[in-house]
């Protein structure tokens, strides 16, 4: 009985409104997340192709700064949304 009085009192409206939007604004953060990152990342390899053509540096090299760069873009992307 009392636990049925309990069940009726909470106002449901309230915890759907609230987990609703809750959800909605967690849906925002990881669609501008994912839309960011990926350009970021065509931004980057954009830059580094161009950078080994221009300037005479080795493959490996210019894959590896471009890695990095892509990591440290990642970490600051996660660390500043999240």
């Amino acid at each position: 009985m009392k636990i049925m009085r309990a069940f009726q009192q909470v106002d449901w409206v309230f915890i759907i409104l609230n987990s609703s939007m809750i959800l909605l604004k967690l849906v925002a953060i990881f669609a501008i997340y994912f839309i960011i990152r990926a350009i970021g990342n065509k931004m980057i390899k954009r830059a580094y192709s161009t950078f080994a053509e221009k300037h005479e540096v080795s493959l490996s090299r210019a894959q590896t700064l471009q890695s990095l760069t892509l990591n440290i873009f990642a970490y600051l992307l996660i660390f500043s949304l999240f």
